[in-house]
C-alpha cells in the first residue's frame, strides 16, 4: 500500500513537471545550480608617491650674547678752511664702563686706522666695532700717533699731544642693541697752524652718541658747473702783400735791388698779449742757419710793420732791433749764393710781456729771452733764388 502511494507520488510529480516544461521550459524543472561567485582581479601595483624634497631650515638669526651690546666708532669732521688735507692715524681706540676699576678698558679699534679729515668734511668713516658687556660707559681714550698737515701744498707734520686723548661722556650700551660712538674732529680747533710751516693738534674731540643701527653719512657735495668756455681766439696768421706763402719775393726786397724789408700784416693775437717780436731767416744757407732780421718790444696793439723799416735801434714805437747776421742793425734781405731757391722764414712771437733785452741783441738772445712767455707763434715763407 506503501509502494502504491509513492508512486502515485512520483507520477503525480512527473505529470506536474511535464506540464511546466511544456508551459516555461526545462529550467522549471531543473535543480538550481548555485552560482559561483566571481573571482576579483588583483589591482595592479601602485607606485609610491616621490617623497617630497627636504624643506631647508632657514639658519637661525645670531643670538646676541646674553647681557651684551655692540659699541661701533666712527669719525667725522669739518676742515679749516685753507687747508688741503689733514691725514690723521689713531689706534688703541678703548671705552671705560662706569663703576670699573680705572685701569680696566675696553679695547673696540685696536689696529691703526688713517683718515683724512678733508675728504669726510660732512661724512663718517667707519673705524671698527666690538661686542661689550652691557651697562653704562663714561669715558673714550685713543692714541694719535700721527697728524699730517697739507697747507698751501706742502705737507707739514703737526706736533703731537703726550698721553693719550680722553673724552668725558655717559652712554648706555642697551642688551642685544649697537651704540654708535662717532668722533668729531672738529679739524679748525683739533690742528691749529702755529707757523708758515708748523701746525699743533689740540685735544678737541667731540663724541657723538647714537642708539641703533644707522647707514654711514656720505658727503655729497653739490657739483659745481664747469665755467663757461671762452669763445675760441683765431690761430694767429701773418701775411704780407709783396709774396704770398710759399712764393718767391721779388727782387726789390733782396741785396740785389733796393734790399728793404717786405711789408707784413697779423691778425688778433692771443689775449694777453703784451709784446710782439719777428725774426726771419734762411734755413737753406750753408754750414748754418742766416739770421736776416730780429725785432722786438713791438707794441701789443701793433699789427702790421709798413714797408722799409729803417735800420734803427729803436724804432718811433718803441720797438728794438738786434743784429743780423751780416754784423748789422735792422733787416738785410735775401742774398743766397748762386744755385738752387733757398727759403726765407718770417716767424712772428705773441709774447706775455716785453722782453727785458737791449737794443742789437743777438737771435740767440732773443730766443733764450722769450723762453716761457710765447702765447702764440706763425710763420711766413717766401722763396729767392739767384
Amino acid at each position: 500500500m506503501l509502494v502504491r502511494h509513492r508512486s502515485h507520488t512520483l507520477l503525480f510529480k512527473v505529470m506536474i513537471c511535464l506540464f511546466l516544461v511544456s508551459v516555461v521550459g526545462f529550467s522549471a524543472c531543473a535543480k538550481p545550480v548555485p552560482t559561483p561567485a566571481p573571482t576579483p582581479s588583483p589591482a595592479p601595483p601602485v607606485a609610491p608617491a616621490p617623497a617630497p624634497p627636504p624643506t631647508p631650515t632657514p639658519a637661525p638669526p645670531p643670538t646676541p650674547t646674553p647681557g651684551a651690546g655692540t659699541v661701533e666708532v666712527r669719525a667725522t669732521d669739518a676742515p679749516p678752511t685753507g687747508v688741503s688735507s689733514i691725514v690723521v692715524t689713531v689706534k688703541n681706540i678703548q671705552v671705560h664702563k662706569a663703576g670699573a676699576p680705572e685701569n680696566t678698558w675696553i679695547t673696540v679699534v685696536k689696529q691703526e686706522k688713517t683718515f683724512d679729515l678733508v675728504d669726510i668734511q660732512g661724512a663718517e668713516v667707519f673705524l671698527g666695532e666690538e661686542e661689550v658687556a652691557a651697562g653704562r660707559y663714561t669715558q673714550v681714550r685713543l692714541d694719535v700717533t700721527e697728524v699730517m698737515v697739507t697747507l698751501e701744498g706742502k705737507e707739514i707734520p703737526a706736533k703731537l699731544p703726550s698721553g693719550k686723548l680722553k673724552l668725558v661722556r655717559s652712554w648706555q650700551v642697551e642688551p642685544g642693541k649697537k651704540t654708535i660712538l662717532t668722533l668729531d674732529f672738529e679739524a679748525d680747533k683739533f690742528v691749529v697752524i702755529t707757523g708758515k710751516e708748523q701746525a699743533q693738534v689740540k685735544p678737541v674731540i667731540k663724541l657723538q652718541v647714537s642708539q641703533g643701527e644707522r647707514p654711514l653719512k656720505t658727503s655729497t657735495p653739490e657739483p659745481t658747473p664747469p665755467p663757461p668756455t671762452p669763445p675760441p681766439t683765431p690761430p694767429l696768421s701773418l701775411s704780407s702783400t709783396a709774396f704770398q706763402d710759399g712764393e718767391n719775393i721779388p727782387a726789390k726786397y733782396a741785396c740785389d735791388e733796393q734790399d728793404v724789408s717786405p711789408p707784413l700784416a697779423w691778425s688778433e693775437p692771443p689775449q694777453g698779449t703784451q709784446a710782439f717780436a719777428l725774426i726771419m731767416d734762411d734755413p737753406d744757407a750753408p754750414g748754418r742757419v742766416f739770421t736776416h732780421w730780429v725785432l722786438f718790444n713791438l707794441p701789443a696793439d701793433s699789427r702790421q710793420l709798413s714797408e722799409a723799416i729803417p735800420a734803427e735801434a729803436q724804432l718811433t714805437n718803441g720797438a728794438l732791433q738786434g743784429k743780423n747776421d751780416f754784423g748789422k742793425i735792422g733787416y738785410g734781405g735775401p742774398c743766397p749764393p748762386p744755385g738752387r731757391p733757398h727759403r726765407y722764414q718770417f716767424t712772428l712771437y705773441a709774447l706775455d710781456q716785453p722782453l727785458d733785452l737791449k737794443a742789437g741783441a743777438s737771435k740767440k738772445q732773443l730766443l733764450s729771452a722769450m723762453q716761457g712767455h710765447i702765447l702764440a707763434q706763425v710763420q711766413l715763407t717766401g722763396t729767392y733764388q739767384r
